[in-house]
């Protein structure tokens, strides 16, 4: 671990063959740029990609096997990710970007909160600079020495819970989202029998 963080600050050199031929074997890397036309995945930045891979597993490892482990000095706690595509190609009609987001962005910080991760709309169709051209998708972050347990139960909790296609009467998430927004913009009338009744 604190060979790989020396070789990730630069404080010793990259072998980039010896850490790519193994992953990368004989195939031909196209390059990718971004919108400002810079190359994104250069031999040293593929090299470091898979170094901080490497030393996120051995990490994960090391809290697993002694949960009070203590991370070297300089060293990052670990990071996880995982990606959660939306089916917009079978159900086109739903909204699960909006599903997942919720009035003003409530549901998505719920969920983070929950979770305590970071999740981002990305992919064709989301409103980000860097959505991507990736299918549209729920992006999910967390670090630390659980980070990959709160990333699955998230990705579970998403594709269980918000990504499951329903009916606009039949959804109780939906609902609820649009009673909030009435809320919040003091548009919210309560049902005309109750109103009756009281």
């Amino acid at each position: 671990v604190e060979q790989i963080g020396r070789l990730l600050r630069g404080e010793e050199r990259i072998n980039f063959r010896a850490v790519l031929e193994p992953v990368e074997k004989d195939s031909i890397i196209a390059p990718v740029y971004d919108r400002a036309g810079r190359r994104v995945n250069t031999a040293f930045q593929r090299a470091c990609a898979i170094l901080a891979a490497e030393r996120d597993d051995l990490l994960f490892e090391a809290f697993a096997l002694d949960p009070k482990f203590r991370l070297p000095p300089g060293c990052p706690p670990p990071r996880a990710e995982s990606k959660v595509y939306f089916p917009v190609d079978k159900y086109p009609h739903m909204n699960f970007a909006g599903l997942v987001l919720g009035p003003r962005g409530v549901t998505q910080k719920r969920i983070e909160e929950r979770f305590r991760c970071r999740l981002l709309i990305r992919g064709r169709g989301a409103r980000s600079r860097d959505a991507g051209d990736d299918a549209l998708h729920a992006r999910i972050e967390a670090v630390g020495a659980d980070a990959r347990q709160r990333v699955a139960a998230c990705a579970k909790y998403l594709k269980e819970e918000i990504l499951v296609p329903r009916r606009d009467e039949e959804n109780a998430l939906k609902l609820a989202q649009l009673r909030e927004l009435a809320a919040m913009n003091g548009t919210l009338r309560e049902d005309a029998r109750i109103a009756r009744l009281a």
